[in-house]
């Protein structure tokens, strides 16, 4: 594994404090997005220290880059984004220097294994034609790396008695060869809508008494009486909304589109922060509502609105290009996220998104880049 270290000395106008600032909260967000970046570490220096000879601290933090080699750093840094990351360090330090290492581990952590799973106590519930095909309080969660996680269920809690098995096999390196049933309630049946590892491969945990659901192959799936949607809810993803003073702008192609002192941040884990605006603080009038609907299984369902922008500066009304699809709302989110009704956010990997006059770097390497 490539690492690249770089030390910073800040800005002589800029206290410890105000670097600090800058380098957690402003950079650190535009830095993890460099494609091809395996991890990064900042570290403070210590303040008021001396090293080891005797001087006064010269830096005021390390950055740690791993990549996979010097040719997929360098390749980060050459894209737009690794230039803006690059342009805004160097704002705001004195001095940088770089070391270029190849790591060469003697204690480390135990890794996190490929396939894991865990109890999962709440109680869950698939129905297939208004009937519950499985209805059980001891499913795990199984989590593969790369995947969202599945809710695998113990096999007496499955209505086997409406499950016929079936000659298709599939194979993963991780798990074993799977074995497959499809499901018949009344006079429909669907095919191979569930799988199971009767003989998991040595490394897998023992789930050869529990069978699996193709999510989109079931009608409707519940945790204890609330019905999850698009896939299983992973008990560790936050999703938390936050009230705001800061200054959002939204542009598209040079428009402002949206521009408030009230947004609402939510924070969702892996994914950017999203913007959510009033709609009082939204140009109405660009506004076009879309048929567009998508289900999240952490906030609930969403309607989309494209954007007519405008033809020339006298047009009120939108009447030029249009960008589909680009914001969305919550009418009626789920209990657990109140805060963003009738708040509208647009795609960040879209749109240009201004906070306090400080423009963002565009997301590069999420769902929606």
């Amino acid at each position: 594994m490539f690492k690249a270290v770089i030390l910073l000395t800040r800005r002589d106008d800029m206290s410890a404090e105000q670097f600090q600032q800058w380098w957690l909260h402003d950079h650190a967000p535009l830095a993890r997005q460099l494609p091809g970046l395996r991890r990064a570490v900042f570290n403070v220096a210590e303040s008021d220290d001396a090293d080891a000879f005797g001087n006064p601290d010269t830096f005021d933090g390390v950055s740690e880059l791993w990549f996979d080699s010097r040719a997929d750093f360098d390749a980060a840094y050459a894209t737009e984004l690794g230039q803006s990351v690059a342009a805004d360090s160097m704002a705001h330090v004195s001095k940088r220097q770089r070391v270029f290492v190849t790591e060469h581990p003697i204690v480390t952590e135990p890794t996190v294994p490929l396939v894991r799973i865990e109890p999962n106590p709440r109680r869950i519930r698939a129905f297939v034609n208004g009937v519950a095909v499985a209805d059980s309080t001891r499913s795990v969660y199984l989590f593969e790396q790369g995947h969202q996680p599945i809710y695998y269920l113990p096999a007496e809690d499955v209505r086997f008695d409406l499950l016929t098995a079936t000659d298709h096999t599939t194979h993963c390196p991780r798990k074993g060869d799977a074995s497959y049933w499809s499901i018949t309630v009344g006079d429909r049946t669907v095919q191979n809508a569930v799988w199971g590892y009767p003989h998991p491969i040595a490394g897998c945990p023992d789930i050869s008494g529990y069978v699996a659901f193709y999510w989109n192959r079931i009608d409707n799936w519940f945790e204890e009486d609330d019905e999850v949607f698009v896939h299983a809810r992973d008990p560790y993803k936050r999703v938390d909304v936050l009230q705001s003073s800061r200054h959002v702008q939204v542009q598209i192609d040079g428009v402002t589109v949206a521009d408030t002192h009230r947004p609402r941040l939510l924070f969702e884990t892996g994914l950017p922060t999203r913007y959510y605006i009033p709609k009082l603080d939204v140009r109405q009038d660009l506004l076009r509502p879309s048929s567009t609907t998508t289900r999240c299984p952490y906030k609930g369902v969403a309607r989309y609105f494209s954007v007519g922008l405008p033809d020339g500066p006298d047009d009120h009304h939108g009447a030029g290009n249009e960008v589909r699809d680009i914001a969305w709302v919550y009418p009626a989110p789920i209990p657990e996220i109140p805060k963003i009704e009738n708040h509208l956010a647009f795609f960040n990997e879209k749109v240009d998104i201004i906070v306090d006059g400080v423009p963002l770097a565009r997301p590069t390497k999420t769902p929606w880049s």
